[in-house]
């Protein structure tokens, strides 16, 4: 147990976790999820058989609310390390609690380091990872992940704001350093855009349609 010395919100307690820490791979949990049995075993076996990555994830079954029971895979294919940057950019890799850290490279991409009024650290960390090391995963169910109201992740608005902020900071930070993935990056940040807004118009669309026919 670590004591803050002051209080501090999700990204910072995790930071502080992260620095007293010394073993080479930092494994997540919030308090209302459970691991299953074999969950670190699995995550490190995925970190040994691919020593370049810098982030493991596993599936999740959820549980509470209107999804109970449903699994969450990881958004990239199972098996060797690889490049996940646009996938990253698009949203989140998978479920946090699912995610095994290599704490070097954690560390060199500055932790979770985003302010309290952040509402989505972990995309805002995975982005940054995936920018700079392969990632890799396996489709096994190992975390039970708890749905409910108080979540982060259920204040959908704020968090769709927030990765948005996260998304333009690393693209400025690749046009300023002349890195070639900025176009890259401008070219799959205007698509889940236009995705976005095409599925808001829509919505909208139908609304209307729902107002009228309802009157």
């Amino acid at each position: 147990v670590v004591d803050a010395p002051s209080k501090l919100y999700e990204a910072g307690a995790r930071d502080l976790g992260i620095a007293r820490a010394t073993g080479d791979l930092i494994a997540t949990m919030d308090a209302d999820d459970v691991w299953e049995p074999h969950h670190l075993a699995t995550s490190v076996a995925i970190h040994e058989a691919n020593p370049a990555i810098a982030c493991s994830f596993t599936a999740a079954r959820f549980l509470g609310g209107p999804s109970d029971g449903r699994i969450q895979l990881p958004r990239f294919p199972a098996g060797q390390a690889r490049d996940v940057f646009d996938e990253a950019l698009r949203a989140p890799l998978g479920i946090h609690p699912t995610t095994v850290f290599n704490r070097a490279r954690l560390l060199d991409a500055g932790g979770y380091r985003v302010g309290n009024d952040h509402r989505a650290p972990d995309f805002d960390l995975f982005l940054r990872l995936a920018a700079r090391y392969p990632f890799a995963c396996a489709h096994a169910v190992t975390v039970r992940y708890r749905i409910h109201a108080a979540q982060l992740g259920a204040q959908s608005a704020l968090q769709y704001r927030d990765a948005w902020r996260s998304r333009r900071a690393l693209w400025d930070g690749l046009r300023q350093s002349g890195d070639r993935r900025a176009g890259r990056a401008a070219q799959v940040i205007r698509s889940e855009y236009r995705a976005r807004m095409w599925a808001s118009l829509v919505a909208g669309v139908v609304d209307g349609l729902l107002e009228t026919w309802e009157h």
